[in-house]
């Protein structure tokens, strides 16, 4: 772990412009969007959830980009790091297993693993929350960065701690009953979910571009 640090700061020693301002980003990746719950934004493949998206950015080269990506996910996924206050939407707080797992220029490739909270209501002495984990997967060519997240699950702080994995509790079986309506907690767990993927392509159209 220490040496791909270390690669990925080297990697990174020219694109200090850009750390700088990677701090300000997250707070504004995180306000709140009004979750649509829409039937078929949890693609299910082979049994199991697979969110990807790809951004596009016109005239950067695989290794600008991947430079710059691998400054944000030194920071993003950094261990026990915290921002803002938990009563607050712009909070952010990722758990002690959070990290960069591999890097590898070569392939163009970053792999992380999540460990983040999802705060769900936000009051002085009222705190519905959830630890989510996933695998971040980043694939870097020219001119696109292309997110996967898989291996999603939560540890239902606010409950009994219990395990709830994303295949069992968003997808459309979980959210939508036979009618159509809205499940309401497993829907505030998928709105959270999809919120968190944009907030980080959010993060990442705001880097690319400056």
């Amino acid at each position: 772990m220490k040496r791909i640090h270390i690669a990925l700061v080297a990697m990174c020693l020219a694109l200090n412009a850009n750390a700088q301002n990677i701090d300000d980003i997250f707070t504004k990746s995180i306000e709140n969007k009004q979750p649509s719950h829409v039937k078929g934004e949890i693609p299910v493949v082979d049994g199991k959830v697979v969110l990807t998206k790809t951004l596009h950015i016109p005239g950067r080269s695989r290794d600008e980009l991947y430079a710059i990506l691998g400054n944000y996910v030194e920071r993003r996924y950094e261990p026990t790091m915290e921002r803002g206050i938990w009563q607050n939407d712009n909070f952010f707080k990722n758990t002690e297993f959070s990290n960069v797992k591999t890097a590898d220029r070569g392939k163009g490739e970053i792999i992380c693993q999540g460990a983040e909270e999802l705060v769900f209501k936000q009051a002085t002495l009222v705190k519905d929350w959830t630890e989510v984990y996933y695998k971040a997967v980043f694939d870097v060519t020219d001119e696109n960065i292309t997110m996967t997240l898989s291996n999603i699950f939560y540890i239902y702080k606010a409950a009994d701690g219990s395990k709830l994995t994303a295949e069992e509790w968003i997808t459309d079986d979980a959210v939508f009953t036979k009618r159509g309506k809205i499940r309401t907690r497993p829907a505030k767990f998928r709105a959270k979910t999809l919120k968190l993927m944009d907030g980080i392509i959010d993060d990442l159209t705001t880097i690319t571009q400056k």
